[in-house]
């Protein structure tokens, strides 16, 4: 396959998966972090996680981003961030994001990268349909 051919593949399966767009670099995703960023800074939540919050915000850095974009597909299920998503991918993988989010809260993972990195992964080698 060449080179051309396969990133033609990449980029049809980005078409038809919001999810793949905006894990992969297809698609940009700040406006999916500024709706979490948004919703988040509306709840009571101490001053400490409101700075943090604010630092992804504003990062130019990818992975922060996208774990923040991980956990809030665990935690916040109200902004439904996997819509437009391959459905056949999207949600075997959303019945198993709390455990992947809870492996990165309790240590399994050695740094935010290795977790986004096998996370993302994940989602990639989920069955399809």
């Amino acid at each position: 396959m060449s080179f051309s051919a396969k990133e033609a593949m990449h980029q049809q399966q980005a078409d038809e998966d919001h999810l793949y767009a905006i894990f992969f670099g297809h698609a940009s995703m700040q406006p999916d972090i500024e709706k979490i960023y948004d919703h988040l800074m509306k709840l009571p939540l101490e001053k400490r996680y409101k700075d943090v919050l604010t630092k992804v915000h504003a990062s130019h850095s990818r992975m922060p981003k996208l774990a923040m974009i991980l956990f809030a597909l665990w935690l916040c299920p109200e902004l439904k961030l996997e819509k437009g998503s391959n459905p056949a991918r999207s949600e075997p993988f959303l019945a198993n994001i709390q455990r992947a989010c809870m492996d990165m809260l309790k240590g399994k993972h050695l740094s935010l990268q290795d977790f986004v990195v096998h996370t993302l992964t994940d989602y990639i080698v989920t069955p399809k349909a």
